[in-house]
């Protein structure tokens, strides 16, 4: 897979040739979903908790006797069908992580390049960046790649996380 090297001013500088071993895979769609999976998963927080009914405060003595009053029997007032009771089946803590070999991390990230760089080349924006010196200190990085992106027309595209 060949590449065209772009200089600053959106010139075409030269060519290189990109790695089969990296470059050249069939996509593996089914390994990189899982590795976004497992990465979304793995930022969660797992921190959410509510009090469930012996842990709100108060609800020690039952609060009619059984019988003889007409009313539904009940045995706290902290039960979950009270105000001011606890919560029925609420979330607790728990860990998210999720794990994968080492050898399926790695191809989801060469399957992720591989499948970036077809698409690039298909809409004939595949192209390398050379020559990103800063000329003073006062410009940015930054603003060195917003020059070759507008000049290059790679800007498109929306980032959705």
């Amino acid at each position: 897979m060949t590449i065209n090297i772009l200089s600053k001013d959106g010139n075409t500088a030269g060519t290189m040739e990109l790695p089969d071993e990296i470059f050249g895979i069939e996509p593996n769609v089914a390994v990189m979903h899982q590795a976004v999976k497992m990465h979304l998963a793995n930022r969660r927080q797992g921190t959410s908790k509510t009090k469930d009914r012996w842990e709100v405060r108060g609800g020690g003595r039952k609060p009619w006797k059984q019988k003889g009053r007409g009313t539904a029997r009940a045995g706290s007032i902290r039960s979950g069908v009270w105000v001011g009771g606890g919560n029925i089946h609420g979330p607790n803590p728990r860990d998210y992580t999720q794990q994968m070999p080492k050898k399926m991390r790695q191809l989801a990230r060469r399957s992720a390049l591989a499948l970036k760089a077809q698409q690039n080349i298909e809409h004939g924006r595949g192209a390398l960046f050379g020559d990103l010196q800063r000329e003073s200190l006062e410009i940015s990085i930054a603003t060195d790649l917003r020059i070759v992106a507008k000049h290059a027309d790679i800007s498109g595209g929306r980032c959705h996380g």
